[in-house]
C-alpha cells in the first residue's frame, strides 16, 4: 500500500543541474530523498482515452494526499475555481480524432479518411511554459473540447518563440471549442513548478523524490505500487471481506473478473486509486463501507444479463462516498453500475467535481440516499446519470435527498 519515508531521509538539493531547473526563490527550501529502494515506475498513457487514475506515485502527510508540482498552483478543493486553471489563448489546430486517426467529418467513410495521427495545437499567453523546455515529458490536464470531458495528456512540443503547445496524441473529440466557456488546462508534475510547501516531484530516472516540506511536518508515506491490493480471480465465489482498513495506494482495493456472492462489509477505503472494480458480479454485497478521497472512483461493475433480463441482484447499502474523483475529475463516479436488478440504498454521496453516479440497465433501484455537493467543476451534467439507451427501463429512483 504505502511505505513511510522518515524526515531524516531528506536533505538539501546539491545537484547543480537540478538547482538550475528549480525556481531560485524556493530552491533553498527544496529537499530530496533517495527512493531507489522502491521499484517505482511511471504509468505511461498509450493514448488520451486511457484516462488513467494512477499516473504517479502518491505522497501522503498524516494521511492527507499532497499535490504534485503544478501550475497554476491549486489543491483538489480548488478544481472548480477559475484561478486553478490557465486558459487556451487560441485553438490553432484541432488535431486528429482518436477513433480513426483522422479529422474529417463523420460522413466520410472510415476507409476514405486521411490518417492524421497528430495532437491538437493551441497558443497560450505569457511566458510560463518557457520554463518547461528541459522537463522531459510534461503532462497537461485540461477540458480540451467540452466541460464534461477532462483528461490528462502528454505535451508533444512547446514552441516558445510562437507561444504554442502541441499535444502528443489525438484527443477523443479533437481540440475544439465544444462549449462556449474558455478551454481550461494546467500542467502537472513538473520540477520547475515545485514552488509551494507540500508540493512534490518524482524523478523516475534518478529515483529521487523532491519535496518542499510543509510548515508542520508529520508522517510521510509513499504509495508507489500499481498492483491492486486484492485480486479476485474469475469464477471466484462465496468470499467475505470484513472489518478492514485499506489506505494510501495507487491502485484499487478489490479488483476481479466474473465473481459471485462476494461480500465486502465494514471496510474503510481511503486515498486509493479506486475502491472496488469487478468485470461482472452477481449476488454480491457491498455494505457499510467508506470510500474516501479516491483518485478514480468508488465502485464499478456490471451484473445480470440484459439480453435475457436475468437479474444480478447486487446490493450497495449503507456506504459513504466522499471526495471520490480527486484525479479523474469527470471520469470517476461514486459507483458505475450497469445490468439488471441492482440496488443502491441508504448511502451518502458527497464531493464530486462532476456526475456523481451512473446506474444504467433494467429494473434497478436507487432509494433512501443523500446526495450533495456534486457537479462543482464540469458542465452539462447532473448528480445521477442513466444513459440514453431506450431499452434501459424499469429503474426506480425514490425517497432520496438531493441538496447543495
Amino acid at each position: 500500500m504505502s511505505d513511510d519515508i522518515p524526515g531524516s531521509c531528506f536533505s538539501p538539493v546539491s545537484d547543480p543541474a537540478v538547482l538550475k531547473r528549480l525556481d531560485p526563490s524556493v530552491s533553498a527550501e527544496v529537499r530530496v530523498a533517495d527512493i531507489s529502494r522502491f521499484p517505482v515506475s511511471e504509468t505511461k498513457q498509450a493514448s488520451e482515452y486511457s484516462r488513467t487514475y494512477r499516473p504517479l506515485p502518491l505522497l501522503f502527510l498524516d494521511g492527507r494526499r499532497l499535490p504534485t508540482a503544478r501550475w497554476p498552483n491549486s489543491t483538489d478543493a480548488d478544481d472548480g475555481k477559475p484561478e486553478s486553471w490557465a486558459l487556451i489563448d487560441k485553438i490553432l489546430e484541432k488535431g486528429g480524432l482518436l477513433e480513426d486517426g483522422g479529422c474529417l467529418d463523420s460522413a466520410t467513410r472510415p476507409a476514405d479518411r486521411k490518417v492524421e495521427n497528430v495532437g491538437g495545437l493551441f497558443s497560450y499567453s505569457g511566458d510560463r511554459p518557457s520554463r518547461w523546455t528541459e522537463a522531459g515529458e510534461v503532462y497537461v490536464q485540461g477540458f480540451w473540447s467540452f466541460d464534461w470531458w477532462e483528461s490528462t495528456m502528454p505535451i508533444g512540443g512547446i514552441d516558445v518563440a510562437n507561444r504554442t503547445i502541441r499535444l502528443k496524441y489525438p484527443h477523443v473529440f479533437g481540440l475544439s471549442q465544444g462549449n462556449p466557456s474558455p478551454r481550461r488546462w494546467r500542467v502537472l508534475h513538473v520540477l520547475e513548478e515545485l514552488d509551494v510547501p507540500g508540493e512534490y516531484y518524482v524523478d523516475f530516472v534518478a529515483k529521487r523524490l523532491y519535496l518542499i516540506p510543509p510548515k508542520a511536518m508529520g508522517r510521510l508515506s509513499f504509495a508507489w505500487s500499481t498492483q491492486d491490493l486484492f485480486r479476485i480471480g474469475t469464477g471466484t465465489h462465496d468470499i467475505q471481506f470484513r472489518n478492514l482498513k485499506i489506505q494510501e495506494a495507487r491502485a484499487a482495493a478489490f479488483c476481479g473478473g466474473d465473481v459471485e456472492r462476494i461480500r465486502i462489509e465494514c471496510v474503510r477505503m481511503r486515498g486509493l486509486g479506486r475502491g472496488v472494480s469487478f468485470a461482472h458480479a452477481d449476488n454480491c454485497t457491498i455494505r457499510s463501507c467508506d470510500f474516501l478521497e479516491m483518485a478514480g472512483g468508488g465502485i464499478k461493475f456490471s451484473g445480470g444479463d440484459r439480453r435475457t433480463l436475468r437479474r444480478g441482484d447486487n446490493l450497495i447499502e449503507d456506504c459513504l462516498f466522499r471526495d471520490f474523483a480527486q484525479f479523474e475529475l469527470t471520469g470517476a463516479r461514486a459507483f458505475y453500475v450497469t445490468g439488471v436488478g441492482e440496488t443502491v440504498r441508504h448511502c451518502e454521496i458527497t464531493g464530486s467535481p462532476y456526475v456523481a453516479m451512473i446506474l444504467t440497465g433494467n429494473d434497478n433501484i436507487f432509494e433512501f440516499n443523500v446526495v450533495s455537493n456534486v457537479v462543482t467543476c464540469g458542465d452539462d451534467g447532473g448528480a445521477f446519470y442513466k444513459g440514453r439507451n431506450p431499452s434501459c427501463r424499469g429503474t426506480v429512483i425514490r425517497y432520496n435527498i438531493w441538496q447543495d
